[in-house]
């Protein structure tokens, strides 16, 4: 598709692109289903093409780098149709632009710390830029408005900790595997590390697009917390 990428797209446009990337993940996704016609804008993303969570993020990157334009994540999980995909897409409003990557406070050349060759964990690793420059930013989660939130070193070091002392508190030993299902956040980081410095195996589950289905969500995720024999699970209220 060739336009102005300073425009937004026409709903005829968007509709294509969106149900052709639509073809194309259900395709991978279900290689041995056979549809009897092509997907339409009224069909049920859950029902009729079995998009669940980590699908649906995936088809939000593929759209978003296809047509160029930002839309609100939590307006696209929320959606039960293709249809009302394009009613979010449209509803943002914004200008379709090239997408940015937002990374970690830039260091300028000549001004980088030697390197923590010493180190054998993620855990050393963090640790060593604890000492260096706790000051310095880690992650930058990315917004829809203004340039988000930022996580220092100093900050990660300090809320695994305290997530290490919960978790060896309530008898976690060492080699126990823990879920983490929680949405990209300061939290999931701090539990991520933290399961690590109390000596567990962290087993990342992706969390449900909407409470209402996290029963059905478990049920899913229950034979991989079976396999890894999970002991905890960390997630929202």
């Amino acid at each position: 598709m060739t336009r102005d990428p300073s425009q937004m797209p026409s709903a005829d446009e968007a509709a294509a692109v969106l149900l052709e990337v639509l073809e194309e993940l259900t395709a991978e996704l279900h290689p041995h289903r056979t549809r009897s016609r092509a997907i339409a804008l009224t069909d049920s993303l859950d029902r009729d093409l079995g998009l669940d969570s980590l699908s649906r993020v995936e088809l939000l990157a593929r759209v978003e780098k296809k047509l160029r334009v930002r839309i609100p994540e939590e307006k696209f999980v929320e959606a039960e149709t293709p249809q009302q995909l394009l009613d979010e897409l449209f509803a943002a409003g914004k200008a379709a632009r090239g997408d940015t990557v937002h990374t970690a406070a830039s260091v300028a050349a000549g001004d980088v710390d030697p390197v923590p060759g010493d180190a054998n964990t993620l855990v050393d690793v963090l640790m060593w830029h604890v000492r260096a420059h706790p000051d310095r930013v880690h992650v930058q989660f990315y917004a829809d408005e203004g340039d988000g939130e930022t996580l220092t070193y100093g900050q990660l070091g300090d809320g695994a900790a305290g997530v290490a002392a919960g978790l060896q508190h309530r008898g976690l030993h060492k080699g126990d595997a823990v879920a983490i299902m929680l949405p990209t956040s300061k939290e999931y980081f701090f539990s991520f590390m933290g399961i690590l410095m109390a000596g567990g195996t962290p087993v990342p589950i992706y969390p449900p697009v909407r409470k209402s289905q996290i029963e059905d969500h478990l049920r899913r995720h229950q034979a991989i917390l079976g396999n890894c024999r999970v002991t905890t699970l960390i997630t929202i209220p």
